[in-house]
């Protein structure tokens, strides 16, 4: 129940379309071009005119990992629209089958980084309260690019780090052959998906380097293997961007070309100055947004028996992990205009497995009270004028169009007025259900009661969701329930 209530669907059904310049609209064009086209050809796809589109390839400036690995989810579901729509959906696909094929993908991407989460537990033998540990990893940050903004790349991006951590963590031999293999191409994925994730979560291997012992039937199959996914990473970088790499020079990068102009050694130093707003700022701080990072890091120093089986390399290693992650938040400062701090999904899944080592066996309930908080504050996104994101100011003190600013603070009071409690269950499954199968609610009284916005808001999520078809509304529901009743599962196991 408390998972389903996450879902909000704003991308999925309530908006016009995912406009031109968006990272959602770019993530779905990759998805797109594979699933309809099978082919990495995007010159005569669509024609936007926009500064995210590779003036040559036309290929969005957004890595395209996440896309592709959706494309095949996209693919089976489209086969419930017309074909004849399906230029039409490639352009606008809000309310298509394909977009939610799209959505159900984001869906399994983080069930599978929940499942090899779990499987990491049990084979390290850690007793912990799982359902705890699941909500405090979900709630907030990550769920809102689950089942809200579910076009973004981070489900797939947990899932992918989730697995490398596994892997790490659970083989004797990194360097055999069936290690070697998987691992290499998570971290190709990710290095298609998320370079700045990618980058800093390549330190792991400085971690973990005594796992590599090389026998001699599996340094000509390990380098075979990395040359292959080496050939491919270049031959898609030239195909995409006319590049040797995925977006990792900023100026060429059409995206990230205005913010390196201001890039600098001061710059940098002005975002560090601000890590007291990052941890306690009401404005998406990280204690509110996404706890589990905060104690993961204080668990870590906390688990002497960990950090003493570390050499001194380890230790830089996993230094220049953390700092790695939380450079790129000290070089972006709030531009990516995101609920909660998006680039540090990257790190939830070693911050959780710090956790987990701590509490093994020892009562989690000291974590509740911050699982509250940012439940509360992913439940009730959109519900009223104070609670969205808006043009304001982040907790870096930048001006950005769509900023959280003091969200937390108003979420306090927000959430004990009915209007926004009712904007709240109005973006809920239950809601859709209760409108596409009764009329309770477009004939109560409380409708009158609306101040024109709302109302006018209201009526028109009425008639989206009454216009469904009867199979989307099945799978819809069988999608959302689903994936809970599993994802809750896996925390009896």
């Amino acid at each position: 129940m408390l998972i389903i209530l996450l879902f909000k669907p704003t991308w999925l059904l309530n908006n016009e379309n995912l406009g031109v310049v968006g990272d959602d609209m770019s993530y779905w064009l990759h998805a797109s071009t594979m699933a309809f086209d099978l082919d990495f050809d995007y010159t005569n796809d669509y024609s936007f005119d926009s500064f995210i589109y590779h003036e040559e390839t036309n290929t969005p400036y957004h890595s395209p990992g996440s896309g592709y690995a959706s494309a095949i989810f996209v693919k089976i579901f489209s086969l419930f629209d017309p074909v004849s729509q399906l230029n039409e959906i490639r352009n606008n696909p809000v309310g298509s089958y394909a977009l939610l094929g799209y959505f159900f993908g984001s869906l399994v991407f983080c069930y599978l980084g929940f499942y090899y989460f779990n499987k990491l537990l049990n084979e390290k033998k850690i007793a912990i309260n799982k359902k705890i540990i699941f909500l405090i990893i979900l709630s907030g940050t990550l769920a809102h690019f689950v089942t809200n903004r579910f076009l973004m790349a981070h489900s797939f991006e947990f899932f992918l780090v989730v697995f490398i951590l596994y892997v790490f963590e659970t083989k004797d031999s990194i360097a055999h052959k069936f290690n070697f293999a998987p691992l290499a191409l998570a971290y190709f994925l990710l290095s298609i998906t998320r370079p700045s994730t990618f980058i800093f979560t390549l330190c792991l291997f400085g971690v973990y380097y005594k796992k590599f012992r090389y026998g001699k039937g599996n340094v000509v199959y390990n380098l075979i293997t990395f040359s292959a996914l080496v050939y491919i990473y270049i031959f898609l970088a030239q195909k995409l961007y006319n590049q040797n790499s995925f977006l990792l020079n900023l100026r060429q990068n059409n995206t990230t070309a205005g913010i390196s102009e201001d890039i600098n050694f001061e710059w940098i130093i002005n975002g560090f100055l601000e890590s007291f707003n990052l941890i306690f700022s009401p404005s998406m701080g990280i204690l509110w947004s996404a706890p589990i990072i905060i104690f993961g890091i204080i668990c870590l120093i906390l688990n002497k028996k960990y950090i003493n089986n570390l050499n001194l390399f380890q230790k830089l290693s996993l230094f220049a992990y953390f700092f790695g992650c939380l450079l790129v938040l000290y070089v972006w400062q709030g531009r990516e205009a995101s609920f909660g701090q998006r680039l540090l999904i990257g790190i939830i899944p070693y911050c959780a497995y710090q956790v987990c080592i701590y509490f093994n066996n020892k009562n989690t309930k000291i974590l509740i009270p911050f699982i509250s908080i940012s439940y509360l504050g992913s439940l009730f996104l959109y519900s009223s004028s104070n609670l969205t994101l808006q043009y304001g100011t982040t907790l870096w003190n930048t001006v950005i169009d769509w900023a959280a600013e003091d969200y937390f603070f108003f979420l306090v009071s927000e959430i004990f007025k009915f209007e926004n409690v009712a904007s709240m269950f109005s973006r809920t499954v239950f809601f859709i259900d209760g409108i596409f199968l009764t009329n309770v609610f477009e004939n109560s009284s409380i409708v009158d009661s609306l101040e024109p916005g709302r109302k006018s808001r209201f009526l028109n999520f009425v008639e989206i969701y009454n216009n469904l078809e009867v199979s989307y509304f099945i799978l819809l529901n069988f999608i959302l329930f689903y994936f809970s009743f599993y994802l809750e599962k896996l925390t009896r196991k």
